[in-house]
């Protein structure tokens, strides 16, 4: 007499279970990035007078498993001073001789000009705390929907 033991079919569950999950958890990762994308776009913690900052701020995919969301870059060089914050400095003109800003409606243009620096606005880092906050929220019905 002999016992034959076959796990083929039950491996073979518990693999497309396991593939389903991690595509799942994907989606999820996918949605909580977007959520954190709207985040940083709808804050009240700065002033974004030409729209260019919030415009800047982009969701990504590094690879399947990481996503990232970003703000600057071409359209918004100065993003890192708003959520960082900067120091008192001075500002020379480099490109033209003189540099041109309006004060009041009145244009004036001056050679150098002293930025009394600003308070870091942290717009990523909320946007990102909220979506850590709310991960269990994205990523959960989708396991629970893969589980099915």
């Amino acid at each position: 007499m002999s016992v034959n033991v076959d796990a083929f079919n039950t491996i073979n569950d518990v693999r497309r279970v396991g593939s389903d999950v991690l595509a799942a958890i994907t989606q999820g990762l996918s949605k909580l990035a977007t959520y954190a994308a709207n985040q940083a776009r709808e804050t009240t913690s700065f002033e974004d007078r030409t729209g260019k900052l919030r415009g800047s701020i982009r969701r990504g995919e590094k690879s399947k498993w990481a996503f990232f969301v970003k703000a600057g870059g071409r359209p918004a060089p100065y993003a890192q001073w708003i959520e960082a914050g900067a120091k008192p400095h001075e500002i020379k003109a480099r490109r033209r001789k003189f540099l041109r800003f309006e004060v009041g409606g009145v244009v004036q243009f001056r050679k150098r000009v002293f930025h009394p620096g600003n308070k870091p606005r942290r717009f990523m880092e909320s946007a990102r705390n909220d979506a850590e906050a709310a991960a269990l929220r994205f990523i959960e019905p989708e396991i629970n929907a893969a589980m099915r």
